[in-house]
């Protein structure tokens, strides 16, 4: 129970915030609670416990009930939540926790360290569960007693170096009530049934299997820290001005594993955490493996990620749909376009101007220098390598029934020499600026 008794310590260490304990009334969270409570230190930082409701047992609200005695008793400030969990292709098992999850985020948010009780035995079980799903190096390195997850939340896990029945000791000692879910006694979901049938029987052949099986994922943990240091190294080589846009060939002259490693840090750091083997490859085959010509597109979720020429482009989804709209401005304000696009003028002019500013409709030329042939977008884009899909968005300038500028890319030389007459310059802020 050393561990226990040098919380005080690690609280120190801790960055500032006020701790919020994930508390379901369980042994575990029991013990963690009941720790806590008793660390003037905890106490001083604003410690207060969340119980989740799932709602998915008769005997829920019993529960909910039980937790709020139990932190009236100790006399930390409880917030029940009740969660709806919806299966969507995860099986109830993932549905709660998906559902639980959420809660803590709306509850904790940044600010708060989410608090929770998982120790050695749900880290060996973690670990096993993931090996058996095919997980690599990053998914063996299971859970962490410190992190920052992708969602912003602060997570500390004080008790995972502790074996379950340290806890049990400490419960025992301390005398404590807890509550204890039939559920986990069911081997129908996958967890417990590693729980309850395979996990003992591997234990009986090998002792260590827990300490083992963490020391597995601390070495996984490194491991991913190597790889995320050779990935952010690659990312740097491979950097444009605009986060969301990479230059392809120095991850194509990497080695597959480091290109890789590189691509699933770079999406993860943009909110797409399904990066797995097979989404990879399929990235690699269908996109960096594509014609210097090509136009590939492939979607992930809420994002696209499409190609163009030497570089990769990872937009929202529908940000390469085209867009049809038809304005009326004067240039005297900044004008915002239906995807928050914005055209200006800088300076604005002294006296306003009779413009339509409207998406491409095709076939539209423009004299770019006087004496000169007009000469068609479509081949302007080309030489200035304009990429397919903002080809439909951008905005075209049209004064006096003839187009006169495409964005700030093109403009044409009659346009040029009125602004230059008038002092100001075109400016076109696409969403994906750089900032």
């Amino acid at each position: 129970m050393g561990g226990l008794l040098q919380l005080d310590a690690e609280l120190e260490r801790l960055p500032a915030g006020p701790l919020l304990v994930g508390f379901s009334g369980g042994l575990d969270s029991s013990v963690l609670l009941h720790a806590l409570a008793h660390s003037p230190v905890a106490r001083a930082r604003g410690l207060r416990a969340i119980h989740v409701d799932h709602g998915l047992h008769r005997d829920s609200a019993h529960w909910a009930t039980h937790c709020q005695a139990v932190c009236t008793q100790l006399g930390v400030p409880l917030q029940v939540v009740r969660v709806e969990v919806v299966p969507r292709g995860e099986g109830p098992e993932g549905a709660a926790r998906n559902a639980r999850w959420q809660a803590f985020r709306v509850h904790a948010g940044a600010a708060h360290i989410l608090v929770l009780a998982h120790h050695r035995d749900d880290q060996a079980e973690t670990v096993l569960l993931r090996l058996l799903r095919g997980a690599g190096p990053t998914g063996l390195s299971a859970m962490r007693p410190w992190c920052v997850r992708e969602d912003g939340l602060r997570v500390w896990r004080p008790l995972l170096a502790l074996p379950r029945e340290c806890l049990r000791d400490y419960a025992r000692q301390h005398a404590l009530d807890w509550l204890d879910d039939p559920g986990n006694e069911l081997p129908d979901y996958d967890r417990n049934l590693l729980r309850l049938e395979v996990m003992p029987r591997l234990r009986r052949r090998w002792p260590q299997l827990d300490a083992t099986l963490a020391q597995v994922a601390g070495r996984m943990a490194d491991a991913v820290e190597l790889e995320h240091e050779a990935a952010r190294r690659l990312l740097a080589r491979a950097a444009t001005p605009c986060a969301n846009i990479l230059l392809l060939p120095p991850l194509q002259a990497a080695t597959r594993a480091q290109r890789w490693a590189a691509l699933r840090l770079w999406l993860r750091t943009h909110g797409v955490s399904d990066a797995g083997a097979a989404r990879l490859s399929r990235i690699e085959r269908e996109l960096i493996d594509a014609g210097i010509d090509a136009d590939p597109c492939l979607p992930l979720g809420g994002r696209v990620l499409r190609r163009h020429r030497q570089t990769l482009h990872l937009l929202a989804a529908g940000a390469d749909q085209p867009l049809r709209y038809r304005l009326e401005w004067d240039g005297l304000a900044p004008l915002t376009l239906p995807d928050g696009s914005v055209l200006a003028l800088d300076p604005p002019p002294p006296q306003a101007l009779a413009l339509l500013v409207a998406s491409r409709q095709g076939g539209e030329r423009l004299r770019v220098h006087s004496p000169g042939p007009r000469r068609e977008l479509r081949l302007l884009f080309q030489e200035l390598g304009v990429p397919t899909w903002l080809r439909q968005r951008w905005p075209v300038l049209w004064q006096d029934g003839e187009p006169v500028a495409f964005a700030d890319l093109v403009v044409a030389a009659r346009f040029r020499r009125r602004l230059q007459a008038l002092g100001c310059s075109l400016r076109f802020t696409p969403v994906d600026a750089p900032r």
